[in-house]
């Protein structure tokens, strides 16, 4: 297929883009600054010049383009969620998914006729024990609005030709870059530590079955949300044991809720919210995790 990939440059869609590239695809890629995309991604593409904050994607974005596969989206994680920080994250998803999807449906009925859509399974919110699916609605708090405003426009792309994927992400684990390094770094210094009460439920997600559930979208009859997470869960302070014994360093600190609260408002909701996640819809349809439980070395 032609795909046209957003947010190629980040930890997911560089190794999304070598994947889809290796199996024969062909890429359009669309960024603020073509040069960088081109040495990020390391494999040959079409890069297009745009903004989605700004406006729609040119037209010959979308040429031949038969799906679309859509990652852009400012982090969350990469400073304290003040007004002008919280209004980034807002518009990068929203605003940007919904000039995206009006490009897509300007392009009429020669447009793509797939479109796959990360979101996160912070739409949930904070839910304690509840085991959570897609149809559990729709959580309380900043994420959970973001996401579900997210999900909004990722939904006005539904047509008659065209079938619309949700893969609602967890906490995504890999090497090198992601929340994994984030966790690791405490550690490397000797102070990781146990977050909150530590009873706090973490669904998490490797790097390679996201990449997999990315191509299982574009290559099965999925339509609407899917939970893409990994089968058990895990609870912070299980999390924070595994992290240790890989480092073979023992976790020295219990960190209350308060003093997060205090060092980082209220994106400490990060850390500190419970979110059981199941992935069962996700596998009746087929598909098969690589990493199914966090396994102690």
């Amino acid at each position: 297929m032609k795909i046209l990939l957003t947010g190629a440059s980040g930890f997911i869609g560089r190794k999304l883009a070598r994947r889809l590239f290796q199996s024969g695809h062909d890429l359009v890629v669309l960024g603020r600054d073509v040069s960088r995309l081109h040495w990020k991604i390391g494999v040959p593409c079409q890069a297009i010049a745009c903004d989605l904050t700004k406006g729609p994607p040119p037209k010959e974005a979308f040429v031949d383009v038969d799906a679309v596969v859509h990652l852009a989206g400012e982090s969350v994680a990469s400073g304290r969620w003040t007004s002008a920080r919280k209004m980034k994250i807002t518009e990068s998803r929203v605003l940007g998914t919904r000039h995206l999807v009006e490009g897509m449906n300007l392009a009429g009925i020669n447009g793509p006729k797939i479109f796959v859509a990360a979101s996160a399974i912070g739409i949930y919110g904070n839910r304690g024990e509840e085991l959570l699916a897609e149809d559990s609605g729709i959580g309380r708090g900043f994420l959970a609005e973001v996401c579900r405003d997210w999900e909004s426009e990722i939904q006005k792309a539904n047509s008659a030709e065209r079938r619309v994927a949700i893969l609602r992400l967890g906490v995504v684990l890999g090497e090198g870059e992601g929340a994994l390094a984030q966790m690791l770094k405490p550690f490397g210094f000797g102070l990781g530590a146990v977050l909150g009460t530590g009873n706090q439920w973490m669904s998490w997600v490797h790097i390679d079955d996201v990449i997999d559930g990315f191509c299982f979208a574009l290559d099965n009859s999925l339509n609407g949300p899917f939970n893409l997470v990994a089968p058990e869960p895990v609870i912070n302070s299980e999390l924070t044991l595994v992290l240790g014994e890989i480092l073979k360093t023992k976790p020295r600190f219990h960190l209350p809720q308060v003093l997060l609260n205090v060092a980082l408002g209220e994106m400490a909701g990060i850390l500190l919210d419970s979110a059981r996640v199941s992935s069962a819809r996700l596998k009746s349809f087929g598909f098969s995790f690589k990493y199914s439980t966090c396994i102690r070395p």
